[in-house]
Formats: C-alpha cells, sequence, structure tokens
C-alpha cells in the first residue's frame, strides 16, 4: 500500500519518472534497502559501486537517451576505452542488459548502484 500511495499521490510532470521498485523502498523503508541489495547483489553477480566517487562522464552518458536513462534506471557513467561503465537499478534483469548494450553499440560494464546515490547523479544531468 506504501508504493501504491506513493505512485498516485505523486506530482504530475512533463518529465519522466522512474519506477523502481528498490528506489520506492529506500524512501519507505530505508532501513530495509541493505538487506536487499545484498540479496540482489549476490543473486545477479552485478558488483555494487559507490556512484558518489566517479565524476560521471558526459561522452558516457550520450551512448544512451536521456528518457531510457531516467526511465529505465540506468546510466552511463564511464568509457573505458570503446565500452561503456553502466550503473543499473535493477542487476537481475538480464534483459535490460542486452537492450542497453544494442542501444549504445558498445560493450557494457554492469554495476549495481544504490538507489539514492543513482537519483542524486542522475539529476544533475
Amino acid at each position: 500500500m506504501d508504493i501504491l500511495h506513493v505512485l498516485t499521490e505523486s506530482q504530475i510532470t512533463d518529465h519522466p519518472m522512474l519506477v523502481s521498485a528498490l528506489a520506492l523502498l529506500d524512501e519507505q523503508h530505508p532501513e530495509y534497502t541493505e538487506q536487499v541489495m545484498e540479496k540482489m547483489q549476490r543473486d545477479s553477480g552485478v558488483p555494487p559501486i559507490p556512484l558518489e566517487l566517479f565524476e560521471v562522464q558526459p561522452k558516457a552518458v550520450e551512448a544512451l537517451s536521456p528518457v531510457f536513462i531516467h526511465v529505465r534506471g540506468v546510466l552511463p557513467f564511464a568509457l573505458l576505452g570503446n565500452e561503456v561503465l553502466v550503473a543499473v537499478l535493477n542487476p537481475l534483469n538480464k534483459a535490460l542488459q542486452e537492450e542497453i548494450v544494442a542501444r549504445s553499440g558498445k560493450a557494457c560494464h554492469f554495476f549495481f548502484a544504490h538507489p539514492r546515490m543513482w537519483q542524486e547523479v542522475a539529476r544533475k544531468l
């Protein structure tokens, strides 16, 4: 019910909105975030990354459209040669990772970001 309340009470804007169960959990019950993230990381094998320690490279962000970034909860934050480092909020979604590779046209390396840090960095784009 908490999640339903958050979604129905959200302000309507012209900007795309991220709908992430992990982000909503962190907003409503932050005491469970670390436990859920640890389980997701173990199940996915995608390593966590302290996104706040990186300066997002504008050229990396250009690999994906701004709407795709905000709606899907993915953030290309750095380039390593011709490969893209991407922070994701849902490391369990392998189809999403395949879509990111297809859309960017580049090899990608995926990392699991904390939802609060992801949103903080994404707001600055």
